[in-house]
């Protein structure tokens, strides 16, 4: 598995995004890790509180989510690392609301082992988390919290949830829909809908066939 919301910000920030033509690239960096943090939130209670929705199509879930520097472009490393703590070290950027990322970890804790094996700097590290969270197993992660130079070991449980992961997409149209194993939720729609709005269209679509 590999863990959406940071591959979602990736994506918005080198695509195409109807924006201001005075926006700068801190405001869209910010616009899009907030909405993915407020999606992350909606989502994490509803994967959490419903384990059954979709039967045996499970898959284990952190509700952390990671970047890198270089998993995002040039013109972003600088403002990841100053509005986020991003470096080298895959880096916590989004944490779910009751998540089992939220019991042990921050936003802005970078990792540096995963099960006392030291992890790349560089976006394979990220793989390196991303795939020990998908074997279901607890995970020890050997952290450094942001401008801090001690180290902690937490351990991380996932949690088996509903297989189907949300996607946020770029367009600025209020569709809320199922694609195969995904759920779109438009750009537009976090901008018109409540959280209430939200967590009941995604929840729908979770038991869709």
């Amino acid at each position: 598995m590999r863990i959406f919301l940071s591959f979602i910000v990736i994506v918005t920030l080198s695509a195409p995004i109807s924006i201001p033509a005075f926006a700068s690239n801190a405001d869209v960096l910010k616009e899009n890790m907030t909405m993915a943090q407020r999606l992350e939130n909606i989502v994490s209670p509803i994967l959490i509180n419903n384990p059954e929705i979709c039967g045996n199509n499970k898959r284990f879930y952190s509700g952390a989510e990671f970047m890198t520097q270089d998993g995002v472009g040039k013109s972003y490393q600088d403002l990841v690392r100053d509005m986020y703590g991003v470096g080298k070290q895959p880096t916590v950027t989004i944490i779910g609301q009751d998540s089992p990322a939220s019991k042990v970890l921050q936003i802005g804790d970078q990792i540096l082992e995963v099960n006392h094996k030291a992890v790349h700097a560089s976006k394979d590290g990220q793989y390196m988390i991303e795939d020990a969270i998908a074997e279901g197993r607890a995970v020890d992660l050997t952290i450094k919290h942001r401008g801090q130079d001690a180290q902690h070991t937490v351990t991380l449980t996932p949690a088996s949830v509903c297989a189907v992961k949300v996607r946020l997409d770029n367009a600025q149209g209020n569709d809320i829909r199922r694609d195969n194993e995904k759920i779109i939720v438009e750009k537009g729609a976090m901008n018109t809908k409540n959280d209430a709005q939200l967590a009941a269209a995604i929840k729908g679509n979770l038991k869709a066939n």
